[in-house]
């Protein structure tokens, strides 16, 4: 099972990305609010995470993008 310390890493390595991300779904104004959102919810939710369906990046764009 993932950790909040691998949601923390993911963050810091991969934040850039998931701006972007965010931008193109709602805008560069809203965007960084919503990739926090996307963090809140992956560590509210992280217990249900299974790393055997997918990678924990991967669970975290759909997030982001979903």
């Amino acid at each position: 099972m993932s950790s909040f310390k691998e949601i923390e890493a993911l963050y810091r390595k991969e934040y850039k990305t998931y701006l972007k991300l965010a931008e193109r779904k709602v805008g560069s104004f809203w965007a960084e609010d919503l990739v926090q959102e996307t963090f809140l919810t992956a560590m509210k939710y992280l217990p249900t995470y299974n790393p055997k369906l997918s990678e924990l990046n991967t669970w975290v764009v759909v997030i982001v993008t979903g």
